[in-house]
C-alpha cells in the first residue's frame, strides 16, 4: 500500500475523532454552565470553569486522536481499517475516562454544596 493511503486514512480518522470530541463538548456545555451557575452564583466564575472543562475535554480528545499505531509494512485494507478504528476507540476511551473523573468531582461538589449551603 502507498504512504498516501496511510496519510489519507490517518487524516480522516483524526477528523472523525475531532468531530466526535466537539459533538460531545457541545452536548455537555449547556448542562455544565447550568451546573456551575447553581454552585457559584457568579457568572464569570461559572464560565471560567466551563471553559476549563471544555479545554480539558478538547485536549484529551485531540491527544488521543493524534496517536496512531499504523504499521506500513505488510499492511492491507483490513489492518488499515482496524488501525483507524483503534484511533477512534482511543479517543472515545480517553473522553470516557475524563468525563467519568469529572462526574465524580461534580458529584462531590454538589454534595458539598447541598450540605453546607442551604
Amino acid at each position: 500500500m502507498e504512504n498516501l493511503t496511510f496519510l489519507i486514512t490517518y487524516i480522516a480518522a483524526v477528523l472523525m475523532c475531532l468531530i466526535l470530541t466537539l459533538s460531545i463538548i457541545k452536548m455537555l456545555k449547556r448542562g455544565l454552565l447550568t451546573f456551575f451557575e447553581s454552585i457559584h452564583k457568579d457568572a464569570e466564575t461559572s464560565r471560567f470553569f466551563v471553559r476549563l472543562i471544555v479545554l480539558i475535554l478538547f485536549l484529551g480528545g485531540l491527544s488521543a486522536a493524534l496517536t496512531a499505531n499504523y504499521v506500513i509494512e505488510k499492511a492491507n485494507w483490513l489492518t488499515l481499517s482496524w488501525d483507524a478504528v483503534d484511533q477512534v476507540q482511543a479517543t472515545l476511551s480517553s473522553l470516557f475516562g475524563i468525563i467519568t473523573l469529572l462526574s465524580a468531582v461534580f458529584l462531590i461538589l454538589e454534595l458539598v454544596n447541598r450540605r453546607f449551603i442551604k
